[in-house]
């Protein structure tokens, strides 16, 4: 077989590759199918080199017939052409080749935060901050709430913890009486550092929020500093 058909036969296989897995991304949004799938000892060679394919962990996957295409893993599919082939869990997306930048999009309140690769398939914590009144016949009492959202690392375990990316949303009027001392959101003597703003928001840092320095803490240091806070208008 020339070149140039060899390059069509595995274009094609590429094709069908992803046609597979958008078919059962689509079936996953509305539940499950179950298909009758042949096995047959299926064997692939590139310029009649045999290849066995595996997964990420280097486990053989066989490839299978259904209903009369040849299916054969991505990965496989992916290192024959020398291109890496990788899984982002955050998107449920499979790249071949490059992947896109990582970030945290939010359009509800309106912010991107850019991420470096080690970061990708982050996880996000959805919390609240609680405000106490500082004076007036509510002193001491939580008088305002709102969206906190931390970025965690996608190696943070329970047994070795890593520094979060903690980000809270403020309105107008509850960043001006943090601002004003009316109002307090911990026992930190000092307020939490602006990261941006758009139109009705402001997004801050908590203060104090590595004081244990755990693993990882020099990493979102720089982070910070190369102002990874994009704010979008909030609807």
């Amino acid at each position: 077989m020339s070149k140039e058909k060899m390059k069509g036969f595995f274009s094609g296989i590429i094709v069908m590759s992803l046609i597979f897995l958008m078919s059962m991304s689509a079936y996953a949004l509305t539940g499950s199918k179950t298909i009758n799938a042949s096995y047959n000892d299926v064997k692939i060679y590139i310029d009649q080199k045999l290849v066995t394919p595996k997964d990420i962990n280097g486990n053989v996957v066989e490839p299978f017939i259904y209903n009369g295409t040849t299916y054969i893993p991505i990965r496989a599919v992916g290192e024959a052409f020398g291109k890496p082939v990788s899984w982002d869990g955050h998107s449920s997306s499979v790249y071949i080749g490059t992947q896109p930048a990582v970030a945290y999009q939010n359009t509800d309140v309106g912010f991107r935060f850019s991420l470096p690769d080690s970061w990708r398939n982050y996880t996000i914590l959805n919390n609240q901050w609680n405000g106490t009144a500082l004076e007036g016949q509510n002193a001491g009492e939580v008088v305002a709430t709102g969206p906190s959202f931390t970025i965690r690392h996608p190696l943070w375990t329970k047994v070795v913890p890593r520094q979060d990316i903690p980000i809270m949303v403020f309105t107008y009027t509850q960043w001006n009486d943090i601002q004003l001392q009316k109002l307090s959101l911990g026992a930190a003597p000092i307020g939490p550092s602006e990261l941006g703003r758009n139109n009705k928001y402001v997004f801050a840092l908590p203060a104090r929020y590595n004081y244990a320095f755990p693993i990882g803490f020099e990493e979102v240091e720089q982070i910070l500093k190369n102002n990874p806070l994009e704010a979008s208008h909030a609807n």
